[in-house]
């Protein structure tokens, strides 16, 4: 079974520079949504035999522009995973960056993450965002025959770190080059139901 892992377009917060985590959303800009159509047109000769994606409105909406660029009807249906929805940041959703900067746990988000505590925001630390995004990942090895190819749009930090520990790195190391970027396409498979996978692409 392969999936390719597409992060989001580009979205209002992120030009704004505004926390947009597993709660909060914005709509995509007109680059990230012509992001999203070009990533359709690079995915073209690919049949997926279902496409999903987080719930959240950005993800919903560029996986219908990539379908859209990939010259499918706009009423195929994208199911919703819970599972590859964003970071839970907490009472830091919906704030500006520029706000948190000074915060003793902002420098271990991007840079220490295995001490990143967000028992003060209401958050989830990186661990519990692996825990379940790796749970969606095994029920759709499970529900899914070997010759199957999905498509599953989702978010930055949900993405970078499921990649990271598909490789076998520690949490100390999730964020050591950076976030994956907008509409990148991102591909992982498994021949044995999900039991042991193989990182084939990374942010292309």
């Amino acid at each position: 079974m392969r999936i390719y892992l597409v992060r989001h377009g580009r979205t209002e917060y992120n030009e704004q520079g505004i926390v947009q985590g597993g709660e909060v959303n914005s709509d995509l800009t007109e680059v990230g949504i012509e992001g999203a159509l070009q990533a359709g047109e690079k995915l073209k000769e690919i049949n997926f035999d279902k496409v999903y994606a987080s719930p959240l409105g950005r993800t919903m909406a560029t996986a219908k522009y990539l379908l859209k660029g990939q010259g499918k009807s706009e009423d195929e249906t994208i199911y919703p995973l819970e599972g590859f929805k964003e970071f839970m940041f907490g009472s830091w959703e919906g704030k500006k960056v520029s706000e948190l900067k000074e915060h003793p746990q902002y420098f271990n988000l991007k840079q220490a993450p295995e001490k990143y505590d967000p028992t003060e925001m209401g958050g989830e630390t990186y661990s519990q965002l692996v825990a379940r995004s790796y749970a969606e990942l095994e029920k759709l090895a499970k529900h899914h025959a070997e010759s199957d190819t999905v498509l599953v749009v989702s978010h930055a930090v949900t993405i970078t770190t499921l990649l990271k520990y598909l490789q076998g790195y520690v949490v100390a190391d999730f964020r050591r080059d950076g976030l994956v970027d907008n509409t990148s396409i991102s591909i992982v498979e498994t021949c044995d139901k999900g039991k042991t996978w193989k990182v084939l692409k990374i942010n292309g």
